[in-house]
């Protein structure tokens, strides 16, 4: 569960403690290297294709995206066609964009429509995925049209945010999410709106831009005007959770206010008080960095698109309440401020895949403070499956402290 700023306070108070001494925690484990291959390897890519993209619950977007029945998204996740779709009875749907006559993609974009008409023989289904229309049917004695239905795929919602998976015996999604529903459990998710969304394009492995936003360690040295004056990264707590999961909070200096153009100092808060005091991430295995924020706050995604190239989407998503006033120069201020950090991020990982595809570096020593990137390397390796992972590309199987 969501814990409350004096348990968080305690935490900053060892971490600092610790970093006074120079010392890590007593009871915590040292971190064993991580083969350098895994970043490069197209076999071991392959198998996190198919071990972890096809059986984890995936974020494909927004609620309010498909605000009325008839709305559309069609998007590739997993090189799959992926059609969302808000049916006549409200409800969000996904399917495969795929016509079940000879496979031609139904639709593109977004948008609404009544049906969905394949371009190449106007097969015609509608917002449930029903086969309703097959032109000149007559050509096609005995066809069932109650067996050729779009094919399903799982989609279920966390408030507003629509995650799909294309394992159709995966646990259901809260149980994915786990402890993640209680750590963000004072957020209004089913209200919120999307504000803006932006998307990157960067030449390195997806997981090298994930771990980026599971450590502070970086930020005095990448982000000294940007971040740095505005929180303690000597005062941090972490949480590993199951399922690969974690949540990480970082003492401010004073308000964020001034970092994020929330403007709500002067307004009651909706959010835990811990998030006027840290900045809180959260993240969600394999590929989802969520900060909450008053007002508005980033949800970060990133998409493997090759074994060396990664596009990042970045949501910018509102929640304004009665006592709040939606402010649109703060909004824009959050997104242009976060586009700096991101800037000096992708500035710092310019040429990592370049040298690790060279053999400049055989494997990654991590310190403490990466303790969440251990973790997720040790969740990737659980649904592969030792007996599926090459010789020298596993990460060991240690005990970290993870909650439930």
């Amino acid at each position: 569960m969501l814990q409350s700023l004096a348990q968080v306070e305690k935490m900053w108070e060892l971490s600092e403690l610790n970093y006074r001494n120079k010392q890590h925690p007593d009871d915590f484990p040292e971190l064993p290297e991580i083969p350098a291959e895994r970043f490069t390897r197209e076999d071991f890519f392959q198998l996190e294709k198919e071990h972890v993209w096809k059986r984890t619950w995936l974020l494909a977007g927004i609620a309010c995206e498909l605000p009325s029945p008839g709305s559309f998204k069609a998007v590739s996740i997993n090189d799959a066609p992926v059609l969302l779709a808000r049916g006549e009875d409200g409800k969000i749907r996904a399917f495969y964009n795929t016509c079940q006559h000879r496979g031609s993609m139904l639709a593109k974009g977004e948008g609404t429509a009544q049906h969905f008409a394949c371009s190449y023989h106007c097969w015609t289904y509608d917002l449930e995925g029903n086969l309703k229309f097959i032109p000149d049917e007559r050509l096609f004695p005995n066809l069932d049209k109650s067996r050729k239905s779009l094919k399903p795929i799982r989609c279920e919602l966390f408030g507003a945010l629509i995650f799909i998976n294309f394992d159709g015996d995966a646990s259901p999604l809260a149980e994915f999410l786990g402890s993640i529903l209680g750590v963000l459990q004072d957020m209004p998710l089913d209200n919120i709106k999307l504000y803006k969304k932006l998307q990157f394009e960067v030449p390195y492995n997806w997981k090298i831009v994930q771990e980026n936003f599971s450590e502070a360690y970086h930020t005095k040295f990448i982000h000294p005007t940007s971040l740095e004056p505005f929180i303690q990264t000597k005062a941090r707590a972490g949480h590993l959770l199951a399922n690969g999961h974690a949540a990480l909070a970082i003492k401010s200096r004073g308000s964020l206010t001034n970092l994020w153009a929330s403007d709500v100092d002067d307004k009651e808060g909706v959010l835990n008080e811990l998030t006027r005091k840290s900045q809180r991430n959260c993240n969600i295995f394999p590929n989802i960095t969520l900060s909450p924020a008053e007002n508005i706050f980033p949800v970060l995604v990133a998409w493997p698109i090759s074994i060396q190239r990664t596009r990042l989407d970045v949501y910018f998503l509102t929640m304004p309440s009665s006592d709040q006033v939606a402010s649109e120069p703060g909004y824009e201020a959050t997104v242009a401020g976060l586009e700096v950090v991101l800037g000096e991020d992708f500035s710092a990982l310019e040429g990592i895949q370049e040298a690790i595809s060279s053999g400049g570096i055989e494997a990654v020593r991590l310190g403490w403070e990466e303790q969440i990137i251990y973790h997720h390397h040790q969740q990737i390796d659980r649904l592969i499956g030792s007996e599926n992972i090459p010789a020298g590309l596993a990460v060991q199987d240690i005990t970290l402290p993870v909650g439930v």
